[in-house]
């Protein structure tokens, strides 16, 4: 797929399953952020991967909280 159709069929996710993405699925993601520009190009760009439902759900209280 190149970058003009990737923009052109770009689509916003409104609602979520409770499917787990597959391990390919999720290193593909990893890398397609650590690909991403950052702010003057100067941030280290740290990606942990969550994959334990109960931890998720642990950092996500957390994040509420705060």
């Amino acid at each position: 797929m190149d970058l003009l159709q990737a923009l052109r069929e770009r689509r916003s996710v409104r609602h979520y399953t409770d499917q787990m993405p597959s391990d390919e699925q999720i290193d593909k993601i990893i890398e397609a952020g650590l690909c991403a520009p950052s702010g003057k190009n100067r941030q280290d760009t740290i990606i942990i991967s969550v994959t334990n439902r109960a931890m998720r759900d642990r950092i996500s209280a957390m994040n509420r909280e705060i």
